[in-house]
């Protein structure tokens, strides 16, 4: 598992590229390299896995680990993206009950004993309801930030 860790982030910082990325996180290219590749003497810590995830912006590192707590996080939108006045908020709240029940329907058709699956689901009907659920996650996400931009003012 830490492994995987490691070798996502030495991807990540590979594509940056490495020196680029030693550099903006002032840190000797050869001393990045050697931590990567948990070379004797030297250690990744936290701070710098950190630092490269948010230059890289690559999250698949982070993923992993979210992964081994059976977790998941969501990408909140940008501040720009968050609407200001509550007209959107009772447009986004519609659009919530329309995507739930979207969802709900793409799992009840999944699951339904004439489906292709039976009550089990395909990997095709699962697809379909990670779709519609994503959906429903997005407006949720996009609705919280609302309520956390009014909750700061």
């Amino acid at each position: 598992m830490m492994d995987e860790i490691y070798d996502l982030l030495d991807s990540a910082a590979k594509r940056y590229p490495m020196k680029a990325l030693a550099d903006d996180i002032n840190k000797a290219e050869s001393t990045l390299r050697n931590e990567l590749n948990r070379q004797d003497g030297y250690k990744l810590g936290l701070q710098t896995a950190i630092l490269i995830m948010r230059r890289t912006g690559d999250l698949a590192a982070l993923d992993r680990i979210e992964a081994l707590f059976n977790r998941t996080a969501l990408d909140l939108p940008e501040p720009a993206d968050i609407p200001t006045s509550p007209r959107p908020l009772v447009n986004q709240a519609a659009g919530l009950m329309k995507e739930t029940s979207e969802a709900l329907a793409a799992v009840s058709d999944a699951l339904h004993p004439s489906s292709p699956g039976g009550e089990n689901m395909t990997a095709r009907e699962a697809s379909k309801c990670a779709s519609e659920l994503d959906d429903v996650i997005d407006v949720c996400t996009k609705l919280k930030a609302y309520c956390d931009l009014i909750l700061k003012r």
